[in-house]
């Protein structure tokens, strides 16, 4: 029966099975040569004896090495956080503690850890890194140039108080979502402070041109009837761009479109509510500009007498 299974299995007719007939297939036919081999096993007793192993038979411990014998390997399946972006980041970091400890008291020995999980741990942590300071610099230049357009501190600061709440939302709702960041989604942070910090520029603008009335609440409900329409149409916009990677077979840019198109919106609802709270509560009132009338600015008629 089991010769017959892996015969179907590994003929021409192999082609026209589906991926589960061909797994059930080689399954059976694996878990029937086993049990075979392992009713042909002598008596427990003669386990132990020299010879070739059986598939019956149990396996012996024993370090995988190369060919001329100066390499060890050790295999490990690190214990996944999936609650967290880098899931195994704690099991990785212990094993190489243990590694530099073992280096340390063996000097003569090398020791290296690979494998696809800790490539991925690495590049992830060299992207992360690499990003971070990148959008730091980012940051740090739009900033300087808000300080200069506005020509003060306040305002700009408050901008960016608003963005750092709206960057903390994007990254739980990364975690959230997708539970993971990849070599591509990571970008998601360029995106946010190019674009995100934009809707700011525009609730700072309409709010200093309608503080001049000195009237707190007159100047936020211009401020959304204005600015807050024009970023939530430019935000849907934006966002509806990066959200059609999810229209894509590619893993890594369906989710940088998922992040970056959520981190927009989230950017302009920062922007749209909590920027003009920001704003009435440590934004110091406009004072009012000295009157043009002419009557008041001429000099008064020279007294004849």
């Amino acid at each position: 029966v089991a010769e017959g299974r892996l015969d179907r299995l590994g003929g021409l007719g192999a082609i026209s099975l589906s991926d589960d007939e061909r797994r059930s297939l080689g399954t059976n036919g694996i878990l029937l040569v086993e049990s075979i081999a392992a009713s042909t096993v002598p008596g427990i007793d003669d386990l132990a004896a020299p010879g070739p192993d059986s598939l019956g038979s149990p396996r012996t411990e024993e370090f995988l090495v190369n060919p001329d014998g100066s390499l060890r390997f050790i295999e490990v399946l690190p214990r996944k956080d999936f609650g967290r972006l880098d899931a195994i980041a704690e099991p990785l970091a212990q094993i190489r503690r243990v590694m530099r400890d073992v280096e340390s008291r063996h000097p003569t020995i090398e020791i290296g850890i690979t494998g696809k999980p800790v490539l991925q741990a690495d590049e992830l942590a060299t992207s992360d890194a690499d990003m971070t300071r990148c959008a730091a610099g980012a940051f740090l230049v739009i900033a300087v140039m808000f300080t200069w357009v506005f020509r003060g501190v306040r305002r700009p600061l408050l901008i960016v108080l608003a963005f750092a709440c709206a960057f903390g939302w994007t990254y739980g709702a990364a975690t959230l979502l997708v539970g993971r960041l990849n070599l591509l989604s990571i970008v998601f942070m360029l995106v946010l402070v190019g674009v995100g910090l934009d809707y700011g520029v525009h609730v700072v603008s309409r709010w200093t041109t309608a503080r001049h009335s000195g009237d707190a609440r007159a100047a936020v409900r211009e401020v959304l009837a204005t600015a807050g329409v024009g970023n939530l149409f430019g935000a849907a916009t934006s966002a509806g761009v990066f959200l059609l990677g999810l229209a894509t077979d590619f893993g890594g840019l369906q989710e940088l479109g998922l992040i970056a198109g959520v981190g927009l919106l989230l950017c302009m609802v920062a922007m749209v509510v909590v920027l003009p709270a920001l704003l009435v509560l440590f934004d110091r009132p406009v004072p009012a500009e000295p009157s043009k009338d002419p009557s008041i600015l001429a000099p008064a008629p020279p007294q004849i007498g």
